[in-house]
């Protein structure tokens, strides 16, 4: 369950702060952030999903 969770947080979280630096900034600046927020994104999908359960145990 806290799988689910953190993927649908996650997503949410990115998607919106995609969403929004697209409509709020106006410059080729939102292309290196939206290259950053799909990283940062990727890193979590890949490295902190598979060892959430981990990291649940440990608290």
């Amino acid at each position: 369950m806290i799988e689910v969770l953190f993927l649908l947080l996650w997503t949410g979280l990115f998607c919106g702060a995609g969403y929004l630096s697209w409509i709020k900034i106006a410059r080729h600046l939102k292309v290196y952030l939206m290259m950053f927020y799909n990283c940062a994104y990727l890193i979590g999908v890949f490295l902190l999903y598979p060892r959430l359960g981990e990291m649940w145990r440990f608290f």
